[in-house]
């Protein structure tokens, strides 16, 4: 795990916060007297809380709660950010980049906006989609089948095209063969639409698939909103959080998934 070192005041900021009761300090280390995982109480089982506000290491001394770890990962529970947060986060996703390029070898495409066509506006508009959705996210078709409608993922970073995926609009379960979509190989998953995201509003949307992301971007104009590259169970959404920690330091998520089932905590 990456080591994070707290800010001036940050762990104490945290105990006032999330900690319920009363707070002791003995030197560098604070003990809150309800622990923020188990909230234990009553006779031997308070204050066993500790964290230290130089490491920002806690730890639980209640025998069925034992949580320990640092103060990044008190973060990622809580759901808060860090006074440091931005270099600590261009730290852990830049060793997620590099990890994962030392599975794959990934040429990244340099490729111009594309226009959508007529083929893919049509689609996307029976399926209640603007044109000027379908046009802001680059939503076209394959020359040699106009009947497949093309997703780009663009990346936020550098705008080259990371992903790509497919979508046969004739589809019908049972009767065509072949799958409903699929996407090139070899290619990094990042998250859908995070290019056209502004840093500066503090809210994202993240849905489970692309036509879900554009149904939202038509139904709620000015929103960041984003898809996972291959649904709720893909295996490749992990990948997808250095992209949100480089690029969404400033939102704070909500998530929107297509079938009410959280793929998000």
């Amino acid at each position: 795990m990456t080591y994070y070192a707290p800010q001036s005041g940050e762990v104490e900021n945290f105990v006032k916060t999330y900690c319920s009761g009363q707070a002791k300090r003995h030197g560098n280390e604070i003990a809150a007297q309800h622990c923020p995982f188990c909230q234990g109480s009553g006779q031997g089982n308070e204050y066993t809380f500790t964290i230290n506000v130089t490491t920002g290491q806690y730890e639980c001394k209640r025998a069925s709660c034992g949580a320990r770890g640092n103060l990044a990962t008190l973060a990622k529970q809580f759901n808060f950010d860090l006074a440091g947060d931005e270099s600590y986060k261009q730290r852990i996703a830049k060793e997620a980049e590099q990890a994962y390029r030392k599975k794959k070898r990934i040429l990244f495409k340099s490729i111009p906006k594309k226009e959508s066509t007529a083929r893919a506006i049509e689609y996307l508009k029976s399926r209640g989609i603007s044109e000027d959705v379908c046009r802001r996210y680059e939503i076209t078709s394959k020359t040699e089948n106009e009947d497949i409608i093309v997703f780009l993922f663009r990346s936020a970073e550098d705008n080259t095209v990371r992903f790509v995926k497919y979508r046969n609009t004739k589809f019908v379960k049972g009767e065509t063969e072949g799958p409903k979509e699929w996407a090139e190989k070899g290619l990094e998953p990042i998250l859908f639409g995070m290019n056209l995201c502004d840093t500066e509003k503090k809210s994202i949307v993240i849905t489970e698939g692309q036509i879900d992301a554009l149904s939202v971007a038509t139904a709620l104009e000015g929103v960041n909103v984003v898809s996972v590259p291959n649904g709720c169970n893909g295996e490749t959404w992990a990948l997808c959080s250095s992209v949100l920690l480089t690029t969404a330091m400033k939102m704070s998520s909500r998530l929107i998934p297509s079938d009410s089932r959280p793929i998000m905590g």
